[in-house]
């Protein structure tokens, strides 16, 4: 009988904050309004010197401007909106895998020196990943609704089945 993936999310309590800071660290407000400037800064001389040069362009040049600006925007948008979502996590029989709303990753047994579940951590226990290769290691929350020694049993499992 072939035993079910162990999974959960990282509560949205604590993965918000984690999501605002990274979307301030990517998207901070001065960069996104120097990237306006510059745009507005390519943009008018296009304006006023295309239309002298081909007299028979017939352009609305505030859609023109704007439409590009609000595509910018949506994108920016989205991927402040896929930051959210929080990360899924999952023990499987080939590792512990991470899958996020921006990419997945899997980190093998074969590449984990350690693996320990801190159950005294605040407000909710960690688990808490060495790697073999690596000098720093991983750490990921886990969800109030898995019972620590039930994810403590079926990893060792895993890795001695491995």
């Amino acid at each position: 009988m072939k035993k079910q993936t162990l999974s959960w999310s990282i509560p949205f309590a604590i993965h918000k904050q984690n999501a605002i800071q990274e979307i301030r660290r990517v998207f901070p407000a001065i960069v996104l309004f120097r990237i306006a400037i510059v745009y507005t800064a390519v943009f008018l001389p296009i304006r006023f010197l295309l239309p002298r040069w081909l007299p028979d362009l017939d352009v609305n040049w505030t859609q023109f401007y704007f439409v590009p600006m609000f595509g910018w925007g949506l994108v920016i948008g989205f991927l402040c909106l896929v930051s959210f979502i929080p990360p899924q996590i999952s023990v499987t029989a080939k590792g512990i895998m991470i899958q996020t709303g921006q990419r997945c990753v899997l980190h093998r047994f074969t590449d984990i020196a350690t693996i320990r579940v801190d159950g005294t951590a605040k407000p909710y226990a960690t688990l808490k990943i060495c790697f073999l290769e690596q000098q720093k290691g991983k750490e990921y929350l886990i969800a109030p609704t898995i019972p620590i020694n039930v994810l403590v049993t079926r990893i060792n499992e895993l890795r001695l089945n491995r």
